[in-house]
């Protein structure tokens, strides 16, 4: 095998990686979506695909030292699903002559740099929304005095609040992608933060035409991000990355877009009733949190869970969250208390009103506890179904 294939094969193996957040376990990486679970036999839970491929490395060839250990260290006793695009960046890179990139400015190199620092040491294993803190860089921080190592650590672990976890997790496989395209093109450590506009500009153009173009701005942002946890300037040329970001837009791949989708409608919720026995417990559950969403105009991230093992008092809706209550005008409404959203963290409620009709969300949500009457034991009380012997909340 040539030095090239089996750098091949390591690039694949990154961006295998790179579309797994890494933070959950198998079983809970497939949890059913919440209109497919309707037409699938009620279960305590749900199988996880039976293929996995090992990311382990190739047992030949000659990659770069930094190529090998970034890749020990990424893979480590790791096994993950295949994905269903694993080669794009790879693809990308490949077809992309090979050349050497200008090197940035030395003044952009900090006394702080050690350029003997290992990568395995500095990109530990770790899950993807972890990688802005966990992942390090070899120009480090450096406080004034009397500014201490503690008050770094503060700042490191404060810092990482300003996102949501689901936006850390998308920056962790852009951070990915990033290590992926410097050990492809050898960008030595110390070159890869601060990083030199010429390189990041490059890294965009190898991104077009094989990511979605929100895509490529998510990436971008997050070596941006990493270098702003890190305390490092940010200098880009601005207008070129605008421009680059049009050409992403205009050369997105057919596969990264989608038709425009009909909304849903009263006429919807009813043609998916048609196909549900609200006898049955999961059913019972999955038409009451389509009601309850549809009405509230909520979506339904926020009355399900990510995975099966995910519940947390303070994000997650229970039992005591739902209250009846009146409007200005004497209307009884039902209401419900959203402990945290992704634009208001301290909360918010949402609400609906007794509807007419079959798709009365009212009568689903009573319909739902006669059927499935969880105990208050079980977190998730709102919109949890029995399956056997076991209380399951959707998903």
């Amino acid at each position: 095998m040539s030095t090239t294939s089996s750098s091949d094969s390591y690039l694949s193996s990154y961006t295998q990686i790179a579309t797994s957040s890494l933070s959950m376990s198998p079983a809970e990486a497939t949890p059913p979506t919440l209109f497919h679970a309707a037409f699938s036999p009620p279960a305590p839970y749900f199988c996880p695909p039976s293929t996995y491929q090992s990311t382990s490395p190739p047992s030949s060839g000659t990659p770069s030292t930094v190529t090998a250990q970034l890749h020990r260290a990424a893979t480590h006793k790791l096994s993950v699903p295949k994905p269903a695009r694993p080669t794009l960046l790879a693809k990308a890179l490949q077809e992309q002559p090979n050349q050497n990139l200008p090197s940035p400015s030395s003044s952009s190199t900090l006394s702080s740099c050690e350029p003997s620092a290992e990568p395995a040491s500095l990109r530990p294993h770790c899950a993807a929304k972890d990688r802005l803190i966990s992942w390090h860089l070899v120009c480090a921080r450096s406080l004034q005095h009397p500014l201490q190592h503690e008050d770094t650590q503060r700042l490191l672990s404060i810092l990482p609040h300003a996102w949501a976890d689901s936006t850390k997790e998308t920056y962790g496989s852009g951070l990915l992608a990033f290590h992926t395209f410097c050990d492809f093109k050898s960008i030595p450590e110390p070159e890869r933060a601060p990083v030199a506009a010429d390189v990041m500009s490059t890294f965009i153009s190898h991104l077009a035409g094989a990511y979605a173009a929100s895509t490529v701005v998510n990436y971008v942002s997050a070596v941006q991000a990493w270098h702003t946890i890190h305390g490092l300037s940010w200098n880009i040329n601005k207008r070129e990355a605008d421009l680059l970001y049009k050409a992403a837009h205009n050369l997105a791949p057919p596969t990264s877009k989608r038709p425009a989708r009909e909304p849903y409608t009263v006429a919807t919720i009813a043609a998916i009733q048609e196909r549900l026995d609200l006898a049955l417990p999961l059913h019972a559950a999955v038409f009451a949190c389509l009601t309850t969403t549809f009405f509230a105009a909520a979506h339904t991230g926020e009355f399900t869970l990510p995975t099966l093992k995910a519940f947390e008092p303070a994000r997650h809706i229970t039992h005591a969250s739902v209250s009846t209550q009146f409007d200005r005008n004497g209307l009884q409404m039902t209401c419900f208390r959203l402990p945290w959203t992704k634009k208001a963290p301290i909360g918010e409620e949402v609400n609906w009103a007794k509807q007419n009709g079959p798709h009365d969300p009212e009568e689903a949500l009573e319909n739902h506890f006669r059927v499935n009457n969880p105990p208050d034991s079980v977190p998730l009380r709102v919109f949890t179904y029995r399956a056997h012997s076991a209380f399951v909340p959707l998903t």
